[in-house]
């Protein structure tokens, strides 16, 4: 499976793509913006990705349904307390609080 990470956090992006790699991921993109993750998006060439709520500042939910367009599963990961929001506008997409194992994120995602 190829994987889009969206996550603004270094440590945390590099330790969820060690993680997924060991899990037989390929890493597809890491970003760290809502521009960077909306461009990845528009280019495709992943098969679900896993994001940050708050990338820099920025809510991810731009590009989030842009994957939802696209049909192309995700799942938000985030170390904020749970929107209610979310539910609202993405209520077949998971939310998972940091730190859930990795195995979790992967299985929501790969259905």
């Amino acid at each position: 499976m190829r994987l889009l990470i969206a996550e603004d956090e270094v440590l945390i992006a590099m330790q969820l793509e060690v993680e997924l790699e060991e899990l037989g991921c390929d890493i597809a993109a890491v970003t760290a913006t809502l521009d960077e993750t909306k461009v990845k998006v528009a280019g495709g060439g992943f098969d679900a990705a896993i994001l940050d709520i708050d990338l820099c500042g920025e809510d991810v939910f731009p590009a989030a349904h842009d994957l939802a367009r696209r049909g192309i599963p995700f799942v938000f990961y985030s170390g904020h307390a749970l929107r209610e929001d979310i539910a609202e506008h993405f209520p077949d997409h998971r939310v998972f609080s940091k730190p859930t194992p990795v195995r979790i994120l992967l299985d929501a995602v790969s259905g």
